[in-house]
């Protein structure tokens, strides 16, 4: 049996979980018991603000890269200087044990 808030509205909207007619104003879904914290829905305004792509668009996982990191999504290789840095600490170790 589902809670209901108080409601002026009889509306209803599809569940989340299961698909079943839920009235607006529930707090759980009179079919499966689906509240907020397993995914009952109500509000489908709250899933425009995501600005997700339509179902019927191609999902660009290098338009997306491109447009949340910028231009170049690789992450590059170590600077000159720290080669170096490695290269002169390796030799530094290596003269200590030899002497």
């Amino acid at each position: 049996m589902a809670t209901y808030l108080n409601s002026k509205s009889s509306a209803f909207f599809p569940c989340g979980v299961c698909g079943a007619e839920v009235p607006h104003r529930a707090l759980v879904c009179p079919e499966c018991g689906a509240d907020e914290r397993t995914g009952l829905h109500g509000d489908e305004d709250s899933a425009a603000a995501l600005d997700l792509p339509e179902s019927s668009e191609a999902f660009s996982y290098d338009d997306f890269m491109r447009r949340e990191f910028g231009l170049s999504p690789k992450p590059h290789g170590l600077k000159w200087y720290w080669w170096l840095t490695g290269i002169l600490m390796l030799a530094w170790f290596l003269w200590q044990a030899l002497h």
